[in-house]
């Protein structure tokens, strides 16, 4: 089974995913902010295809939350997108949004700040995006909003 740990930043998603796959003993595979070298729809099916039990720190949506986000082009087709859900639907994953109430990840964003994620006024976008694109996704959603 594939649990997705997805989240804006400050939301605690690191931390769940490191408890879930410890509790579950499955691998956990962090996917940072994208290089140079990453080359997205292959990176990403190579993931999935490598592992049958896994917890993943982040996924494509994040790709597609922060390219929102932040005004720049997305790097995923449709296509590609609908290709990935298909392969991670047939592998019965699962998506697990870390959605705190907006305050408590503001609080955490100003405690500690982000290296990606600058402004609070980038924060609101990335954490009214991720609601979108969680209502997009074909795959099944339990959302944590404590």
């Amino acid at each position: 089974m594939i649990y997705i740990v997805e989240g804006s930043t400050c939301s605690g998603k690191s931390t769940f995913a490191k408890n879930l796959a410890k509790v579950l003993g499955y691998p956990l595979v962090h996917f940072p902010l994208p290089g140079p070298d990453f080359k997205y729809f292959v990176d990403y099916m190579k993931a999935i295809i490598n592992y049958s039990d896994a917890v993943f720190d982040r996924f494509f949506y994040s790709e597609l939350v922060y390219s929102r986000s932040f005004m720049r082009e997305e790097r995923l087709s449709k296509e590609d997108e609908n290709v990935i859900e298909m392969f991670l639907n047939d592998r019965g994953a699962k998506i697990v949004f870390m959605n705190p109430p907006f305050q408590s990840v503001l609080d955490r964003f100003k405690a500690r700040g982000d290296d990606h994620v600058l402004s609070e006024l980038r924060l609101a976008n990335v954490y009214k995006n991720y609601k979108q694109v969680m209502k997009e996704t074909s795959l099944p959603v339990v959302e944590i909003v404590d």
